[in-house]
């Protein structure tokens, strides 16, 4: 968020906002580093079907977590006026509707299992029902600690929630509990982030259903909700397709595949999503203000996200292969393709707080709804596109086609929202793209030279992506400052300015 010094107000949204970003980044980058550690260990320890089993049953497990949470987390962030009932009410409301998905997706589990036609996701579905219960006693403690950009307290409870999954599930699998070390892992997670919750934030556990108060959070509750069931159908109907039609393998080779792309996407647009829509609501009705740091805040996510992605791209064999082992190295076809995709979902992102925060929920949903139908029928074309793996890899070009019409969906929305114009939009995306085909280039060309020399898969990945990256911040050195954000100008000219005094001496 950029800082704005005109006033007083406005100086304190933003010298908080610098310091929930600050927080926030911390928290995306523990939980990257730990996830990752926990994730390449699982997967040399585990086979690949155990994760396919574990993402089926995860599909329908994200689905049914938004019509628990029945938009309670977002409805008490954007409430202006908010009272000790309403937070009375929001918690109320979100335990019982948790507990009614925990019983509701335990009765159904075996109707999952057979429209998967795979055997044993009745009982990993029953297990993970019961996180519901415990998301719901975290739901209303995470969103005061969001609305107050106390993101400080948020960092201990994901990174603790995070830790706990770790050790639990590489202690379990080591034990050779197979799939059931994601699951515990998962219950075990969910139990100590509802912990934290009621530790760190001591809200009202006294239950309450005042009608006004349900009526006013339920009222911009259920609007969100249903906009992010279409959301989670849109980002789930690729794994629904590969899931029922090529099998738990693929399920589990696609999935790593998907969620490497979203990592990077995540640590940034997404860390930056989660305090900007707070932000954002904070300054809607300051329209020339919100319209500059949104513009500016697009060219910092595309500066860090676009030049990631292409590396990714270019060296995604030595990814799979080399960190995670020659077993999953069938993910890097489609981990190449949706690295692509990825350059529309970081940006669409932003576009996707900017619309929340507007109060923009019927254009937000009918665009999703868009979406949401695009991804399942390119998934589904693609996926009969022929056999297992280029089936996976018809899915993620698919997907690839449904991010890039919804990036454009809600770049309308934006431009809308601001008055602005494309050529504003694209401007300020310019200068990552260039970076990244610069990033991107020098990786390719190291790593097909290394390749022809039968370097080792480790060897190629660190040696072209660290002259990738090198490559990438000389030609950062040598943009014109116009071309910059103010954040990463300002750093950009330190580093130039420690480098002439270097050359100097």
């Amino acid at each position: 968020m950029t800082l704005d010094s005109t006033a007083q107000p406005v100086a304190s949204l933003g010298a908080r906002t610098k310091r929930a970003l600050g927080w926030r980044f911390a928290s995306v980058y523990a939980k990257f580093a730990l996830q990752t550690a926990v994730t390449v260990v699982l997967a040399r320890l585990l086979p690949v079907k155990d994760f396919g089993l574990m993402a089926q049953a995860l599909v329908i497990t994200n689905f049914a977590s938004v019509i628990s949470e029945v938009g309670m987390a977002p409805a008490l962030v954007q409430k202006r006026d908010l009272t000790e009932k309403h937070i009375r009410t929001g918690f109320t409301i979100s335990l019982l509707s948790g507990l009614l998905l925990a019983l509701a997706l335990w009765g159904a589990a075996p109707l999952f299992e057979h429209f998967y036609k795979t055997p044993g996701v009745t009982p990993i579905l029953r297990a993970l029902s019961w996180t519901f219960f415990f998301t719901s006693l975290s739901t209303v403690g995470g969103a005061l600690l969001q609305r107050k950009l106390d993101f400080r307290s948020l960092f201990f409870m994901d990174t603790g929630s995070q830790l706990a999954y770790g050790v639990a599930g590489m202690a379990l699998a080591w034990r050779g509990y197979g799939v059931w070390a994601l699951v515990w892992g998962a219950l075990l997670q969910a139990v100590v982030k509802a912990v934290m919750a009621l530790i760190l934030v001591r809200h009202s556990l006294r239950l309450e259903l005042s009608r006004d108060e349900s009526r006013e959070l339920l009222r911009f509750g259920a609007g969100m909700s249903v906009t992010r069931l279409i959301l989670q159908f849109a980002r789930n109907a690729d794994n629904l397709v590969v899931g029922r039609y090529l099998g738990a393998v693929a399920m589990g080779l696609y999935m790593r595949a998907y969620t490497l792309m979203t990592m990077p996407i995540l640590e940034v647009a997404g860390a930056m999503n989660a305090v900007l829509f707070p932000a954002y609501s904070e300054i809607q009705h300051e329209h020339e203000r919100l319209r500059r740091v949104y513009f500016q805040n697009l060219g910092v996510v595309t500066l860090r996200l676009f030049p990631v992605l292409m590396t990714m791209a270019a060296l995604a064999p030595e990814i799979m292969r080399g960190v995670y082992g020659p077993k999953w190295i069938g993910a890097a076809p489609p981990l190449r393709i949706l690295c692509f995709g990825g350059f529309f979902l970081c940006v669409h992102n932003l576009g996707d707080a900017l619309a929340r925060a507007k109060g923009a929920l019927a254009a937000r949903f009918w665009r999703h709804t868009i979406y949401g139908g695009g991804v399942f029928v390119l998934a589904w074309l693609g996926a009969t596109w022929g056999g297992v793996a280029r089936g996976m890899e018809g899915v993620a070009l698919g997907v690839t086609a449904a991010l890039c019409l919804q990036y454009l969906l809600m770049a309308q929305l934006a431009n809308q929202l601001l008055q602005a114009s494309w050529r504003d939009f694209f401007a300020a995306q310019a200068p990552g793209a260039l970076l990244s085909a610069v990033n991107g280039a020098v990786a390719w060309l190291v790593a097909e030279a290394l390749r022809g020399l039968g370097w080792p898969d480790l060897a190629i990945l660190a040696l072209a992506a660290s002259l990738g990256a090198a490559s990438g911040l000389g030609a950062l050195l040598l943009f014109p400052r116009a071309w910059l954000p103010p954040m990463i100008a300002s750093t950009r000219d330190k580093v130039r300015a420690m480098l002439t005094i270097g050359n100097m001496r």
